[in-house]
């Protein structure tokens, strides 16, 4: 049979949240880009509960235009193991000529991530990458004088 209880039990659940960010800023010339997760803890106390596993190269939703990958994008849990609570991704592009927007956007449930996560807190993160322009300049004047 059933007993009737004095108080109600609650459980809430936090979802662990990412934070992107990006070394070399928002605009850049440089061909290799550092991604950084950053999953907020659901608990005070630094602990495995504060750390999720299963992170893939494939959860970052990794889009780059025109842009070549240069090999693989390496993904590197902090402390090099999993689980962990910031993850970095690695990517090297081949040299380009054009401009492009590189991004990376954690979605809500990504993949086989443990526990399951919310949605990056700042949403999509972008990073335009400004090929290098080539300056010319000459201590002679234009005819050679």
């Amino acid at each position: 049979p059933r007993n009737a209880g004095s108080n109600a039990f609650v459980l809430t659940y936090h979802r662990p949240v990412p934070t992107l960010s990006c070394s070399e800023g928002n605009t850049t010339q440089s061909n290799v880009l550092q991604f950084t997760a950053v999953f907020d803890a659901p608990v005070s106390a630094a602990s495995a509960l504060d750390m999720v596993s299963g992170v893939s190269v494939s959860d970052w939703n990794l889009e780059y235009g025109s842009l070549v990958l240069g090999g693989s994008a390496v993904l590197t849990p902090f402390g090099g193991a999993s689980p962990a609570s910031n993850w970095t991704l690695d990517v090297a592009f081949a040299s380009s000529l054009s401009a492009t927007t590189v991004s990376v956007e954690f979605l809500l449930s990504s993949g086989s991530i443990f526990p399951v996560n919310g949605p990056s807190s700042n949403g999509k993160l972008s990073v335009e990458y400004q090929p290098p322009t080539p300056v010319f300049t000459s201590s002679v004047g234009v005819d050679g004088s």
